[in-house]
């Protein structure tokens, strides 16, 4: 098989770049796998992103801190992906941190993406999903929020049947 991040240094074309780091999800080396968390930080948003999701198809625990390390330092439509990629891997060591983004975030998107997070991230997220529902009895914007979330889920589930 090809070495697809050695590849991706002679490849002008960002698509293709990013094609290629996602494709190490599927057909990358062990070696390979294992260096995405390199890419994390890359100037390139696009190939973090790529790198995030490779990470999150491969259900990479081995590379949930370094993802988690980096969530400071991304732009909120990275920082989104950041939390895609622990629930993805569902280590169930980040309830706190899902629930810390939804507060402390000031993007609507990247609330509502910590949020679908926490209510997916098995029992203790779901449960920490209903008391923050009951904390948000007064704010109706979150109140709707989260009734759209778990709505959501309802119909995903009902889809599943």
């Amino acid at each position: 098989m090809p070495q697809f991040l050695i590849l991706t240094e002679n490849i002008e074309n960002e698509e293709s770049v990013r094609f290629l780091i996602e494709e190490v999800a599927y057909w990358g080396s062990e070696r390979e796998k294992a260096a995405l968390h390199t890419l994390f930080l890359s100037p390139n948003y696009s190939y973090r992103t790529a790198a995030l999701h490779a990470v999150a198809l491969l259900h990479d625990a081995s590379q949930e801190q370094a993802a988690l390390d980096s969530y400071d330092q991304q732009p909120e439509s990275v920082r989104q992906e950041v939390l895609r990629v622990l629930a993805a891997i569902n280590s169930g060591k980040h309830v706190d941190f899902f629930v810390h983004a939804y507060r402390t975030s000031s993007s609507k998107e990247t609330r509502e993406v910590a949020l679908a997070c926490l209510y997916s991230y098995g029992s203790a997220g779901r449960y920490a999903f209903e008391e923050l529902r009951g904390e948000v009895l007064e704010s109706k914007t979150d109140r709707v929020l989260l009734d759209q979330i778990d709505a959501m889920a309802i119909i995903n589930q009902m889809r599943m049947l």
